[in-house]
């Protein structure tokens, strides 16, 4: 548990002191960084255009279709198809970035009643969501994988 709040505790000040700080963009060629490549547009921190694919588990059916895409203009839009299901949402929203080397980003889904964001984790050709509270992997793992 103080290992949890700990990890809470530095993902946390990270943030708060990545926030109060100016960066210049990041440049990247052919780069196998993971490190995501962060540009500052309007004094935001945005990231490029990609979009991410997978499936992710479902507790009463046999996957979630997921296909993300991260806008370069600070948005995003997640398509979820339940696989067995006719079940087909289209999620819209903005994102923040924060945390060590700018790899956490918090999706703020709109239009929803009561929106709970998304976490993820950037980790090189993929994101994972991870659990909003303690920013762990949750189990099973939900990733999702680089197609563009």
């Amino acid at each position: 548990m103080k290992i949890k709040a700990y990890c809470l505790f530095v993902i946390l000040a990270t943030s708060v002191l990545t926030a109060c700080t100016t960066t210049q963009p990041t440049m990247t060629g052919q780069n196998t960084n993971t490190q995501p490549s962060v540009m500052i547009k309007n004094g935001v921190g945005v990231l490029p255009q990609s979009t991410y694919f997978g499936v992710l588990p479902c507790a009463d059916c046999s996957g979630i279709k997921t296909n993300l895409v991260i806008n370069h203009d600070g948005t995003f839009v997640m398509e979820q198809e339940y696989l067995g299901k006719a079940d087909k949402f289209i999620t819209k929203g903005s994102y923040d970035i924060g945390g060590v080397d700018n790899r956490y980003v918090l999706l703020h889904p709109e239009g929803q009643a009561d929106p709970m964001p998304y976490l993820i984790y950037i980790d090189g050709n993929r994101v994972e969501f991870r659990d909003l509270a303690d920013g762990e992997k949750p189990n099973p793992n939900q990733t999702l994988n680089l197609v563009s």
